[in-house]
């Protein structure tokens, strides 16, 4: 394995490969990923080694109604409107590089520290209060273990949890 790269997606970036074990996640990185970004709906930054797209997250602004935040007790001061979140909408990274060696395994952990980063960026532009995700099941404690805390129950196992990482413990300056 080379040095992983992350940076956002290009035009030229060989996707058709890529395999989560996810088809949603597959599809949307091989077919709408680039689009999307295109059209200004999202970004999505890639994890290479070498020319070979090992994972993938995809970003854009949202709000949030800041009741849904004290509700689970986020000590925010919030106005009554919906606040600024940046929305962690799709993350994948390849069946064979969970599988493989300890470094390839810590794609996910680099993709996470690229969403740092951009969260940074966004709330010094925009604003930011934190970021929001639907973890999907089997994913929640690896969202745990980067600072996510559950937000909303699913109504069934089988449905995402939404979680939330308030910005000054997730990405402090």
């Amino acid at each position: 394995m080379t040095d992983v790269e992350v940076r956002k997606l290009r035009h030229t970036d060989r996707r058709g490969l890529f395999d989560c074990g996810e088809p949603v996640l597959n599809r949307f990185l091989k077919e709408r990923a680039r689009q999307a970004q295109d059209r200004g709906q999202s970004v999505t930054y890639v994890a290479l080694d070498g020319d070979e797209v090992i994972g993938y997250v995809t970003l854009l602004p949202a709000a949030i109604d800041p009741e849904l935040l004290r509700a689970r007790a986020f000590d925010l001061s919030l106005p009554r409107q919906p606040v600024p979140v940046l929305l962690l909408a799709r993350m994948g990274t390849t069946i064979d590089t969970r599988e493989s060696g300890t470094a390839r395994r810590r794609i996910g952990t680099l993709l996470m520290d690229e969403v740092r980063r951009r969260a940074r960026e966004v709330r010094a532009l925009v604003g930011c209060v934190g970021v929001l995700t639907d973890a999907k099941p089997g994913s929640q404690g690896f969202y745990a273990r980067h600072g996510f805390a559950v937000l909303e129950d699913p109504p069934t196992s089988a449905d995402p949890t939404r979680m939330f990482a308030v910005f000054e413990t997730f990405a402090p300056s």
